[in-house]
């Protein structure tokens, strides 16, 4: 229910690669890198494995390009709940990376936890167990976070208290449908600077308060505790990428009423991202955002250490990957994309999704067009199907979905005129989905252009036991009937 394909696709994977080499890059050379050691990279909130799957496969075809090819690099997946983790410890599209010792897992609080203890290595990490810089991402984490509330009004600050309230009695505080039914109720209450008696923070809210008149301001206060844990832990050589919903500039942050609850399967609010940018520049590090703010999400990057050239790299990838055109744009154009697909050619079809890196996703949206369009296929664009049918699965990291992928694939390789290779790949999806009706029909159509008949009658007849009714199975018994008599 939780939404998650902004932030696991393999575009933004690419983008943070690009982003994460640009600042190993940085430190290469210099007395700060340590060669002999690995590179930690930290997910935060690592909840469903695809995006590290995808960041994971594009970062090392860059780093195995590279001169870097032989720093050592580690992956860690991290939840606040071994529940998550346990699942993907034994995901099978995870284990080649694990057995390489590639890729480890922690459970680890994000602003709570000062130490990450890696469950396959045992390693701690923390200021006296990190010979290197750290990388950490964050993706929809922060807006899940604490956060306060303070209201600015003619210069004086407020506190901004809630309270949840319902028009009717609620009688079990359980049920997750309850969020629904709340009201959020506010107060406004006078404060006073310091209020958190913490320079770094008072700092910042003292800048809003002399910056800004009247609005209602977040203060993400569970992000900037990561933030100061991650420093700490670090040793101060940090790349925070984080990718969510909210205001990385101060225009934006003028003029706000008092924030509500987002519902999508657990709640979340709007985060402060400049509050958090401030945070870093003010401890002697640099923060990044685009241009322009993204409309379902917006990509910054803080950054502390002294790389031996300063932040060149980061930076030149971090405006290329995410300044130019990153994971924001990319969904908002998808969106107004699939909605054409029946009026784009074979051509641009095969386009948009060499674009995309082969996304699932939109291979799965874009599968009628491109049957649709078989008949006028040249040479040149079956070739592109059959090569793209290939790169799809190479980058599809399998969940419980709906949308049986690896079944549509080997349609489509049928389609193709490439029957051996659409029942390699309907073996596949009865592995991963189990056996059923259509995947019985779909080997046994197949079996029949190969000329196994025997073959095509068991799938046949195993769908029929399945499903006595299944208008698929029952359309092939005359052409297995004919075939006999042939």
């Amino acid at each position: 229910m939780v939404p998650h394909y902004v932030t696991s696709n393999p575009w933004i994977a690419n983008a943070y690669a690009q982003v994460v080499f640009g600042w190993l890059r940085d430190w290469c050379g210099g007395p700060g890198l340590d060669p002999t050691q690995p590179v930690y990279f930290v997910e935060l909130g690592c909840g469903s494995g695809r995006f590290a799957y995808l960041f994971l496969t594009r970062f090392f075809e860059l780093l195995g390009s590279s001169h870097l090819a032989g720093q050592p690099v580690r992956y860690v997946l991290s939840d606040f709940t071994e529940y998550n983790l346990d699942v993907l410890r034994s995901h099978p599209a995870l284990q080649p990376f694990v057995e390489a010792g590639l890729l480890d897992f922690a459970r680890y609080d994000a602003g709570e936890d000062l130490e990450l203890v890696l469950s396959q290595s045992g390693q701690r990490l923390g200021p006296e167990g990190t010979a290197n810089p750290l990388a950490v991402l964050a993706n929809y984490v922060f807006d899940g976070l604490p956060q306060d509330a303070f209201t600015l009004r003619a210069g004086r600050l407020h506190e901004t208290l809630t309270t949840l309230t319902s028009k009717e009695r609620q009688p079990d505080l359980e049920d997750p449908e309850l969020l629904s039914r709340l009201v959020l109720e506010w107060k406004h209450r006078p404060a006073s600077l310091p209020y958190y008696g913490e320079p770094e923070l008072d700092g910042i809210l003292a800048e809003y308060a002399q910056d800004l008149q009247a609005t209602t301001l977040l203060f993400p206060l569970g992000a900037l505790r990561c933030a100061q844990n991650l420093a700490r832990l670090s040793g101060r050589r940090l790349l925070l990428l984080s990718g969510d919903k909210g205001h990385s500039r101060a225009a934006s942050l003028a003029g706000q009423l008092p924030p509500g609850l987002a519902l999508h399967g657990s709640f979340s609010l709007m985060v402060n991202l400049h509050a958090l940018g401030r945070w870093f520049v003010r401890a002697g590090g640099e923060f990044l955002a685009p241009p322009s703010e993204g409309v379902t999400l917006n990509v910054v990057a803080g950054l502390l250490g002294e790389p031996p050239a300063g932040w060149v790299e980061t930076r030149l990838a971090f405006e290329a990957a995410i300044g130019r055109g990153g994971p924001d744009d990319f969904y908002s154009v998808k969106k107004g994309i699939e909605s054409c697909y029946a009026a784009l050619s074979l051509d641009q079809l095969l386009a948009w999704l060499r674009l995309s890196g082969f996304d699932h996703n939109i291979f799965l949206g874009c599968l009628p067009s491109l049957l649709a369009r078989l008949p006028e296929a040249t040479e040149r664009a079956r070739q592109g199907l059959l090569a793209a049918v290939d790169r799809v699965w190479e980058g599809y990291f399998p969940l419980h979905e709906p949308q049986r992928l690896v079944s549509r694939l080997a349609e489509l390789l049928l389609a193709l005129g490439c029957p051996q290779r659409a029942l390699e790949y309907a073996h596949r999806a009865a592995e991963l989905e189990g056996e059923n009706a259509d995947l019985a029909v779909l080997a046994a159509r197949c079996h029949l252009e190969l000329g196994a008949l025997e073959a095509a009658r068991e799938r046949v007849a195993a769908a029929l036991e399945a499903e006595p009714d299944h208008s698929g199975a029952l359309d092939l018994l005359p052409r297995l009937a004919r075939r006999r008599r042939g």
